[in-house]
């Protein structure tokens, strides 16, 4: 006889919740890959998890353009500043 056991969305859950609170993309899609292939039917708490994820993730890419979209003030290092001391004419 053979012992098989499945995954429940509870448990599929809280898997998911630890990939998305890591960020760990390849986490997330196995066990998203994991729900398709097991038919689980998803909680609504999952698809909570997934979605505030891509919430998250949404904010953090808009951040990091507008960081780099906007001009950045030069703050030198006490070294740099002894370089450019030592130099400056």
């Amino acid at each position: 006889m053979h012992n098989f056991h499945r995954m429940n969305s509870e448990i599929l859950g809280a898997m998911l919740r630890q990939g998305c609170c890591h960020f760990n993309f390849e986490y997330v899609l196995a066990i998203m890959d994991t729900v398709i292939e097991e038919e689980v039917q998803p909680s609504e708490k999952f698809l909570e998890h997934l979605e505030n994820f891509h919430k998250v993730c949404q904010r953090k890419i808009k951040n990091k353009v507008s960081h780099i979209s906007a001009p950045k003030k030069f703050e030198s290092s006490p070294v740099e500043q002894f370089i450019f001391d030592c130099y400056k004419i």
